[in-house]
């Protein structure tokens, strides 16, 4: 009865406060762990250098690393999207931090063509340029700001844009299947 009359009365149940409370907890975890993400990237591009002197022990140990880091991050997505009492959330976050992590490869890569054959690019790329352009392939806007002139160049550029397409149909199918499946568990 008292339930019935706070809800008559526009108050909102207890148990609806906790959902909410829980719900703004696992959006506020997953905006946490998206900025670590980022800002972790963010380091690891910075260290590649930009100087043909020492690329390429930072540059190797950057690509391995990202790739790692990815399929550590895919698996770990995919099982916490299973496990999770918010799987919209987790799906959300692991689409995006995802990608995120898809574009900072390919910028790795960028670099170390604009680095190993400077021209390859219309301007040589630095970490930062590298992530703009990756992200210009991945969105299919194609500013033409940034063009790839040789062979290599073209053809990185023309796998980024297949993968990028593999990846919205299977990776986001993945995550958003995981977090379905998981929604009709609870």
């Amino acid at each position: 009865m008292d339930s019935e009359n706070q809800e008559h009365n526009g108050n909102l149940p207890l148990r609806n406060l906790s959902r909410r409370a829980e719900l703004l907890k696992a959006v506020g975890l997953s905006v946490i762990r998206m900025s670590a993400l980022f800002f972790g990237i963010a380091f690891i591009l910075s260290l590649i250098p930009e100087s043909s002197d020492a690329r390429s022990y930072g540059i190797a140990v950057s690509l391995v690393f990202l790739s790692v880091i990815y399929g550590i991050y895919f698996y770990f997505q995919l099982r916490g999207i299973r496990n999770s009492r918010h799987p919209g959330i987790r799906a959300s976050e692991a689409t995006f931090s995802s990608a995120f992590l898809f574009l900072a490869m390919f910028a790795t890569i960028y670099v170390i063509i604009s680095m190993d054959s400077p021209g390859s690019f219309t301007e040589d790329l630095t970490s930062f340029s590298a992530l703009y352009y990756a992200m210009t392939v991945m969105s299919t806007v194609g500013f033409g700001d940034i063009t790839p002139t040789t062979v290599p160049a073209r053809s990185v550029t023309m796998i980024q844009m297949a993968l990028g397409l593999i990846y919205l149909g299977v990776v986001v199918r993945v995550f958003s299947s995981a977090a379905k499946n998981r929604k009709g568990q609870a």
